[in-house]
């Protein structure tokens, strides 16, 4: 079989596979399909199976996320602490459907940044669904907060996403660097996302009525400890991602730990617990790996890679936006996590602008918001809906998506384009500043004659020979000049700035001391001692 052809049948496999997943004919669970796509890739001799392996196990970090997350959400909702979340949702909106709309959205947002947009569909869905039915409100209009906070607030934080770690791999921004990069889109993509959720949910808020009595459960002990281990999650992957360290296994043991307490505790057996964690999800992703390795087999990220590099030499600016918007598309034809795992491959391979991968991990991450399954952290979220009986087909999300996505997407690449490379290079070059309270002795600027403080502050200087202006922007000057601060710039040189001048506030004398005028000019200072009497 030619090379040709082979990638031609791969590609077709890999279409029909994605197709299947998006669409669900006959309603089969999405994990058919995908499995189905990678067995025929190696059945046929498209993959060897060796390959595949290979594939599969790029995912371990994945699994072992995915794992802990279900695991201590399973936990979770058998404790009753997603029933117990609800009431205090219910009780704290006051009977106001703005108000919980606005607290769902808040909550979701934190779920979002600080434990991910899988703990957002995984654990955050089931306690909307539980606070709806307990204030006997539509569903829906709450639930799809989770499904688009989870996208639009993936990127505020490395670990506000698995599909971080796949696109920039090894090469992971440190947090402030990260926080440089794309505070200013999230804080875009959150803010619009949330407009335009309560534009389009406007009447079917103004429709609601929320019971006033809400019964308030109890919490018991293990819902203490289960609560106390969700938190124990966020402050361990945010100490992982400041320390470059993977999520997977702190994720799966903080999961693991804290589940087998409170079985511990409750004398329980462990089994009923692992039948009710959804692990057709792990096949799921399994499946992708493979497909994407067929991919990267048939040349498709190499194409990709040289193809963007060729853009970049004509416009950065055009090609980091239409590099974004690509994969925004690309993300809701093939998933985003299939997209990323290639976004990944074609940056490690290729040197891109740290514009164009900012502008590739947003398309990545807010992308998915156009179709229900764009992202594994929806496919995540539909399964929690099947699970509380609640179905959604995929063209009301579509219709939506379509009036929520594209405001987001334009603000976000955009922020990310023009306000944080400013901020960044204004943050880099502050933070190289060093006071230079004297010039420097090799520098040009150091032969100038000192000026002394008796003279007036209009004197005229001589000419330095060899000295040239000072360069660099406006404000850079003036921080020199205003500051006497020495700027280390990006070629490594030093520019010195110039010495002050003379207080008018200073007192000016006419005929000063030769002791003066001699310790000034050999010690190239710019302040005098005191005279002594014998001086006067």
């Amino acid at each position: 079989m030619s090379t040709t052809l082979g990638a031609v049948l791969a590609w077709s496999v890999i279409a029909i596979a994605t197709t299947g997943v998006i669409v669900r004919p006959f309603r089969l669970p999405e994990p058919v399909f995908a499995v189905a796509g990678a067995a025929i890739l190696v059945a046929s001799g498209l993959l060897p199976w060796q390959d595949a392996l290979t594939g599969v196990a790029r995912g371990a970090d994945v699994y072992l996320f995915l794992i802990g997350m279900m695991l201590i959400a399973e936990l979770a909702r058998r404790e009753g602490l997603f029933d117990y979340l609800a009431a205090v949702a219910v009780r704290q909106s006051r009977s106001s459907p703005q108000r919980l709309f606005v607290l769902v959205y808040i909550v979701g947002t934190v779920v979002t940044v600080f434990l991910s947009n899988d703990a957002t569909a995984i654990v955050l869905t089931p306690a909307v669904a539980a606070a709806t039915r307990a204030a006997g409100a539509k569903p829906l209009p709450y639930l799809f907060i989770c499904a688009f906070i989870a996208n639009a607030a993936s990127f505020v934080l490395p670990i506000s996403n698995p599909a971080n770690l796949v696109v920039f791999g090894r090469a992971m921004p440190a947090l402030l660097d990260w926080l440089r990069l794309f505070a200013t889109p999230s804080l875009a993509a959150i803010a619009l996302t949330y407009v335009a959720l309560r534009l389009t949910q406007h009447r079917s808020l103004q429709q609601e009525s929320i019971h006033r009595d809400t019964p308030q459960p109890r919490l018991s002990p293990a819902g203490r400890l289960t609560a106390a281990g969700i938190i124990g999650v966020g402050l361990v992957l945010i100490a992982a991602s400041a320390l470059h360290l993977s999520l997977g296994l702190p994720t799966f043991l903080c999961g693991g730990v804290t589940t087998l307490i409170v079985l511990l505790v409750n004398r329980r057996s462990p089994w009923p617990l692992l039948r009710g964690v959804s692990w057709s999800v792990l096949v799921l992703v399994a499946g992708l790996f493979i497909m994407v390795e067929a991919l990267d087999r048939t040349g498709v990220i190499a194409s990709l890679g040289n193809l963007l590099l060729a853009t970049l030499a004509q416009s950065p600016n055009g090609s980091a936006a239409a590099a974004g918007a690509i994969t925004a598309l690309a993300t809701n034809i093939a998933n985003n996590l299939p997209i990323g795992l290639v976004a990944g491959s074609v940056t490690a391979a290729h040197p891109l602008p740290v514009q164009v991968t900012s502008a590739i991990l947003i398309g990545v991450d807010l992308g998915p918001n156009l179709s229900i399954a764009g992202s594994l952290a929806t496919l995540l979220w539909l399964v929690a809906l099947r699970r509380e009986q609640i179905e959604l087909r995929a063209w009301p999300f579509l219709k939506l998506g379509m009036l929520v996505m594209p405001p987001a997407l334009i603000a976000a690449l955009a922020a990310a384009m023009w306000w944080s490379p400013l901020f960044y290079a204004l943050a880099h070059t502050c933070s190289s500043w060093t006071i230079n309270l004297a010039p420097a002795a090799d520098d040009p600027a150091a032969l100038r004659e000192p000026q002394s403080p008796f003279q007036s502050r209009n004197s005229a200087r001589p000419p330095v020979p060899g000295a040239t202006a000072p360069e660099g922007p406006a404000w850079q000057r003036w921080a020199e000049r205003r500051f006497r601060l020495t700027v280390n710039d990006s070629l490594g040189k030093n520019r010195a700035a110039p010495p002050p001048r003379a207080s008018k506030h200073r007192r000016l004398l006419t005929q000063p001391s030769p002791k003066a005028t001699a310790m000034i000019s050999n010690d190239r200072q710019y302040t005098r001692q005191p005279r002594t009497t014998s001086e006067i």
